[in-house]
């Protein structure tokens, strides 16, 4: 959901006797910081996510008590942030999980063939993180869309929690791996070469997105979305937050 500073191992790679650490540890001190400094509720989140975090920023800082933790959070906003960040999950690349694009790409088909012009069609990427599932929507469905003979307008709404994820989702510029499940025939139709390795969205996808601060648990939902994604981010909530968010 977001850009690290730190980049953290995926959460099965812990021991299991970290994991199970950081789920029997009081982390409501923490928490509280973070929604007072960042506006942001992580009290909602998975005890065990969070306390992995933590506990991975504290190894960074060779400090080995929560409490010290809380006083360095409580008096540098940098470190407030930094934590920030890594709780707000950054992993995302486009077209992740092929198989998935493949299913949609057959029911984004099934959805527009036939459909009215005057309709158009609206698609939610709720957590978008820095862009570029939102983006890999926006070409499967501008492609998906000329395929059938669909010339309706075409929308995707990307929000997320983190205002500087998107920040870089918004210049639409990114840079070597996050390629690396990108069919090579899209790279060359809707990506410009910036050099050294670079590319550029090209502005008729760019157009077709708008980007937006949104807190899925306390703001309120957009309204006639015809296909809402939200991938790779309920996991990391408890089950009551899950349900609100649904």
């Amino acid at each position: 959901m977001s850009e690290q500073a730190t980049q953290l191992p995926p959460e099965e790679d812990l021991p299991e006797s970290e994991a199970e650490d950081a789920d029997n540890t009081d982390w409501q001190p923490i928490t509280d910081l973070l929604r007072r400094g960042l506006g942001i509720d992580f009290g909602c989140y998975r005890a065990g996510t969070v306390g992995r975090r933590i506990m991975r920023r504290m190894e960074l800082l060779q400090l080995d008590d929560v409490a010290d933790y809380a006083t360095l959070l409580a008096a540098s906003q940098e470190e407030l942030e930094a934590l920030g960040r890594d709780l707000l999950i950054g992993v995302t690349e486009f077209f992740r999980d092929p198989a998935v694009f493949r299913r949609l790409a057959d029911l984004l088909r099934e959805l527009l063939r036939g459909r009215s012009a005057t309709e158009g069609f609206r698609i939610w990427s709720a957590g978008c993180a820095s862009g570029e599932e939102a983006y890999s929507l926006a070409v499967l469905l501008h492609d998906v869309a000329q395929e059938v003979g669909f010339s309706g307008d075409l929308k995707v709404f990307a929000t997320d929690l983190h205002k500087g994820a998107l920040e870089v989702a918004s210049r639409g510029t990114y840079c070597g791996a996050a390629f690396a499940g990108l069919p090579g025939h899209y790279l060359e139709r809707y990506f410009r070469s910036e050099g050294d390795d670079c590319f550029r969205i090209d502005p008729v996808i760019r157009r077709l997105l708008v980007f937006a601060h949104h807190n899925l648990l306390s703001d309120p939902p957009f309204t006639r979305i015809d296909l809402a994604v939200c991938r790779n981010l309920l996991i990391y909530l408890q089950p009551e937050a899950q349900q609100r968010v649904l």
